[in-house]
């Protein structure tokens, strides 16, 4: 039995951009991407326009999390979904965003 955050997913055959307001500051993210019932397809995810998940792919019945850090300096973070394949859909099951106290990484 799935826990509470792979359980549900929010999905979508189109680009997506979820945002959410945080203080100014240096934030570590994990987005749960996958979905238990169906067969692979590439993601790509945006954060403040910047590409930090390139194509993560998932099996059926796989979750994977991918993590990522990010810099919100204007009071909200830009989350963008893009599904790389016409006709199949992105999605995500949960997000986990934690400050940070150092620095940033830009990549």
């Amino acid at each position: 039995m799935p826990n509470d955050l792979v359980r549900d997913f929010h999905t979508s055959a189109a680009d997506a951009t979820f945002c959410i307001a945080l203080p100014k500051g240096d934030y570590t993210c994990v987005a749960v991407i996958g979905d238990p019932a169906y067969p692979p397809h590439p993601i790509d995810v945006r954060a403040q326009g910047r590409l930090v998940v390139d194509g993560l792919t998932t099996h059926s019945g796989q979750i994977r999390a991918a993590e990522f850090c990010v810099n919100v300096t204007g009071g909200v973070l830009d989350l963008a979904f893009h599904q790389r394949e016409a006709g199949q859909k992105w999605e995500i099951g949960g997000l986990v965003i934690v400050k940070t106290a150092g620095k940033v990484e830009k990549k």
